[in-house]
């Protein structure tokens, strides 16, 4: 009855988080309570299982105290080391998976649901809908007979400058969150079996999501993946499929708009730009003022302004600084920013050695899980250069879900070759 339980949280939980990550933020910690407590009652032993991954996080976490212990306002810390916990999801995840293998089922709800959540950012700019600001702004666009819907509706249909928002409240967290779904679908392209197109659809809808969410970070990202991919996969069949994906989506930039957007990355004096590149070198300021342990986690509004120009000051305080390297050692110190990138050398480490297993088992399911996971990885690590992807609970949510089924799935495959 338990394991039932477990396994049907489990599922709803993989399709309300990229559908309504809103509404599972605040049902986040009681859920994850309950999931403790299912947990200490079917696994055998606490903590389920604990390895080099766990230990990286460890270091990370006592480090990442420390300089909350150590900052101005240990208090305000907090509320950025709870969010740090949701790495508990990916350990009990994990657990539950080592035990009753449910991983390919889990990932391919989690990313039809994704995919649905595609649509509807498609179906935003199909409608028209344009405000300045998702919770209550002025309309630039209302088409007549949306006039008199209730408000509430207007805004879950409404872009966002014109830029899509999905179900979300900000184009750049919709778009991050589009990244996973990404590599599940370039990973289901490998498949030799004629069912790869119906992924190949999947993937026209979340590659024209990201164009119409015009988040230049994100496509960034989703192209460096393509490349990873193609560079793991030398495949002919494999690049002409590509080929038949992407040239339709390459003739949207024809657009006047979309290619002033794409040429803008490198446009120094445009002004989101500018505001980021002034970013960066306030984070580089606090990190010499604060070079072994930061101003302490989550303080970054607190601290930001004393480094900001007269002219930002008026806009308020940065709550992040549009880079989560930066971001990670101007609050963490150097220390902290270490330990964050071992930590990831170290998630990296266990899901190539999974995949290897799986190729050499020639076990189509848990390989595309694991090549999902890297791709996702290496999409998360390259969009962190522009934005402050592990700041943001809407994308790092996710993340470790997906993490957390590929780190069980390669368990699973290094434990049986010990066996063997």
């Amino acid at each position: 009855m338990v394991n039932c339980l477990v396994r049907y949280w489990l599922m709803a939980w993989a399709i309300a988080l990229p559908v309504s990550i809103a509404v599972t933020s605040i049902l986040y910690f009681p859920l994850l309570t309950l999931y403790v407590l299912l947990g200490y009652w079917t696994f055998q032993r606490w903590p389920p299982q604990w390895g080099c991954l766990e230990n990286a996080f460890a270091c990370f976490w006592f480090l990442s105290l420390l300089s909350a212990f150590c900052s101005v306002d240990p208090w305000h810390c907090r509320i950025r080391l709870g969010k740090d916990l949701y790495f508990l999801s990916l350990v009990l995840l994990t657990a539950y998976l080592a035990r009753e293998p449910q991983g390919p089922r889990l990932m391919k709800v989690f990313m039809i649901s994704a995919i649905l959540t595609a649509g509807f950012g498609i179906l935003q700019c199909v409608i028209g809908v344009n405000q300045s600001d998702n919770a209550g702004g002025f309309f630039w666009n209302l088409p007549h007979w949306l006039a008199h819907a209730p408000r509430s509706l207007q805004n879950h249909l409404s872009m966002v400058n014109g830029r899509v928002v999905g179900t979300r409240a900000h184009p750049l967290t919709y778009a991050e969150g589009l990244l996973f779904p990404l590599g599940y679908t370039l990973s289901c392209l490998t498949r030799r079996r004629a069912d790869w197109w119906k992924w190949a659809l999947g993937q026209y809808l979340l590659l024209f999501a990201l164009v119409v969410s015009q988040s230049r970070g994100p496509w960034i990202a989703a192209v460096v993946m393509v490349m990873v991919f193609c560079f793991m996969r030398r495949d002919v069949l494999l690049y002409k499929r590509l080929a038949l994906i992407y040239m339709p989506v390459l003739l949207c930039f024809l657009s006047p708009g979309l290619r002033k957007r794409a040429f803008s990355i490198a446009d120094a004096s445009y002004a989101p730009n500018a505001e980021r590149l002034e970013m960066w070198r306030a984070g580089r300021q606090m990190i010499r003022d604060h070079p072994l342990l930061g101003i302490g986690p989550g303080n970054m509004g607190l601290a930001s302004p004393h480094y900001q120009s007269e002219k930002r000051k008026l806009d308020g305080p940065w709550g992040h600084l549009h880079d989560t390297y930066i971001n990670v050692a101007a609050e963490r110190g150097l220390l902290g920013l270490l330990a964050f990138l071992n930590l990831l050398m170290v998630l990296a480490s266990e899901l190539w050695r999974g995949y290897q297993v799986a190729g050499a088992k020639e076990d189509e399911g848990s390989r595309i899980i694991l090549l999902t996971a890297l791709l996702s990885l290496v999409g998360w690590l390259v969009a962190g250069f522009t934005e402050t992807v592990y700041h943001d609970s809407n994308v790092l949510m996710p993340f470790y879900f997906v993490m957390g089924i590929a780190v069980a799935t390669s368990r699973g495959l290094l434990k049986d070759l010990k066996r063997v």
